[in-house]
């Protein structure tokens, strides 16, 4: 049995990104599927489009938790749709 067949779906690439937090000294790498998610509770910055290893769709953009929008300094009329 694969050791890949008992991973939750999403589990291989969370993995993977949470690699990259050193390498862009952050603490908290988000893909664009959780940006979407998050939309109007977190503020995110955008960091770099990269390949993921195992990943047949090619690049995907990675984000930065920047916090709550509340604490993030991010006013609801000056918000942009991260």
């Amino acid at each position: 049995m694969s050791y890949n067949r008992h991973r939750r779906p999403g589990e291989s690439s969370a993995s993977r990104l949470e690699g990259l937090n050193k390498h862009y000294g952050t603490s908290i790498i988000a893909s664009e599927r959780i940006v979407e998610s998050a939309r109007g509770h977190f503020a995110f910055r955008l960091l770099d489009c990269v390949a993921v290893k195992g990943k047949k769709a090619g690049a995907i953009k990675i984000y930065e938790l920047l916090g709550p929008i509340e604490q993030a300094g991010v006013h609801s009329k000056n918000r942009r749709s991260l």
